[in-house]
């Protein structure tokens, strides 16, 4: 969100923020709290809720979408695009205008036009040539029942949330940008969640993963491209090897797929022993 911010106000272009719809499930017998409202919209988007609660447009800006729409046409989960421009929903969610370029909407759009360098050689009827069109879509929040440490113990109904399946790409996880090569980037060597130092009586973040620290720092071209957002830790870096546990089961599955190619050739080599092998 600070990071919309700071890009609305460096491109000095107005800001539309979109409230997802909500629906709330079962069990109707319980009525819906002020509590259970509020820290519904506070939940975002991750691998099982592909909607964030709120979206915020800037022309111009970078997202990524969150889940997958269309293989075909590469709109899929992690891929990259600049927003160009939104459509709102004006007959069921108008806007209000909160200051003189901040415009707020209690529901989601009805669209957002997209472009990449996969969309340039696209031409749909009703959107400019070079771009594609991504509309809301519904995803599931229920209860958590199984779970021993529940996320979210004050959740008492299941929700549908509808909104645009979308969130601005200003950061991203090092999970989403595997693969990628870039000038420039900004990184956070940390791990997820926290620990006490017992030193300090403090909770700091955790030690960084090795697979995360290896993604990050090879996306780059060159060191100087790379900016810590914290200094670094000797924890993070010296000594940071990946578990032995890793390494054997890594081990054990390049022995696996030996053997399967293995098998494969001497099947295509000699079917009949395959099928023998097979019905013995």
């Amino acid at each position: 969100m600070d990071a919309v911010l700071a890009f609305q106000r460096n491109e000095q272009k107005p800001v539309r923020i979109f409230l997802s719809e909500h629906r709330w499930g079962k069990p109707n017998t319980l009525p819906v709290t002020e509590e259970e409202a509020t820290l519904m919209a506070s939940v975002g988007d991750d691998s099982k809720t592909c909607v964030p609660a709120t979206f915020m447009f800037v022309p111009g800006m970078p997202v990524v979408v969150t889940t997958n729409i269309s293989p075909g046409l590469k709109l899929v989960n992690g891929a990259k695009y600049t927003a160009l421009e939104v459509i709102p929903d004006t007959k069921r969610f108008p806007g209000y205008q909160l200051a003189a370029n901040i415009i707020l909407h209690f529901g989601p759009p009805a669209g957002i036009i997209l472009s990449s360098e996969s969309t340039k050689k696209f031409e749909f009827d009703g959107i400019p040539p070079g771009t594609i069109l991504l509309t809301p879509t519904s995803t599931q929040i229920p209860i958590e029942k199984k779970r021993r440490v529940k996320k979210r113990p004050w959740q008492r109904h299941n929700v549908s949330r509808r909104g645009l399946p979308c969130t601005a790409a200003f950061a991203c996880t090092e999970y989403k940008i595997q693969g990628e090569t870039l000038l420039q980037i900004a990184l956070e060597l940390r791990g997820t969640g926290t620990k006490l130092n017992t030193k300090t009586g403090q909770l700091e973040p955790r030690k960084c993963d090795p697979y995360s620290l290896y993604v990050q720092l090879s996306r780059c071209k060159s060191l100087d491209g790379i900016i810590l957002l914290s200094k670094a830790r000797v924890e993070d870096i010296v000594g940071n090897k990946i578990p032995q546990e890793m390494l054997d089961g890594e081990a054990r599955l390049e022995q696996l797929c030996v053997g399967t190619l293995n098998e494969a050739r001497l099947s295509l080599l000699h079917p009949s022993a395959q099928y023998e092998r097979q019905h013995s």
